[in-house]
């Protein structure tokens, strides 16, 4: 599985990845000139208050009509993944955004099939909430990953498979 990273961001979970924002991958055609840009209005899929402030998962329609998501703070805006792609081997697949040296934020889509998702913090799951956009009726979700406290990601299908982005987190915080 190919992961595209930078500082910035991750897309994770799929080999198609070029529809995610702010990455350079070699074998990947150069992104957009308008590829995340965001439309003057938003939609709002949920709201969190995690790390002492307060964010929004937002959707949107960038100008070549892929499908966006971002997670931003009450005065800035967050580094939008766009045409993240599922499939029925990966049901699950998210960018990671660094807001500080402490704060890492995991945000994506879900397939109809997937029940449930958790983060592993500590050694225990502790339930995410999957939102639902009102205009495109896709599922999405945001985990706030707080001084590397959280060791993986888990979506859980109807079936009770289990899809970990474990590796793809692990991987996030490799340097280099």
């Amino acid at each position: 599985m190919k992961v595209a990273t930078t500082a910035a961001i991750a897309c994770l979970a799929t080999a198609t990845l070029a529809g995610c924002a702010a990455t350079a991958q070699q074998d990947q055609p150069a992104p957009r000139p308008d590829q995340g840009v965001r439309p003057a209005t938003v939609g709002v899929v949920s709201e969190y208050h995690a790390a002492g402030r307060d964010w929004r998962l937002v959707s949107y329609r960038d100008p070549a009509d892929a499908y966006c998501i971002a997670v931003d703070q009450r005065d800035r805006q967050g580094i939008p993944a766009c045409g993240l792609e599922l499939d029925a081997r990966h049901p699950v697949n998210a960018a990671m955004q660094a807001v500080d040296d402490h704060l890492v934020v995991l945000y994506g889509l879900v397939d109809s099939k997937v029940r449930d998702v958790y983060a592993v913090v500590a050694g225990k799951r502790v339930g995410q909430s999957i939102g639902v956009d009102s205009y495109s009726g896709k599922r999405c979700f945001a985990v706030f990953v707080v001084d590397r406290s959280t060791t993986d990601v888990v979506a859980v299908a109807d079936d009770g498979t289990d899809f970990s982005l474990k590796e793809e987190i692990d991987e996030f915080y490799t340097p280099g």
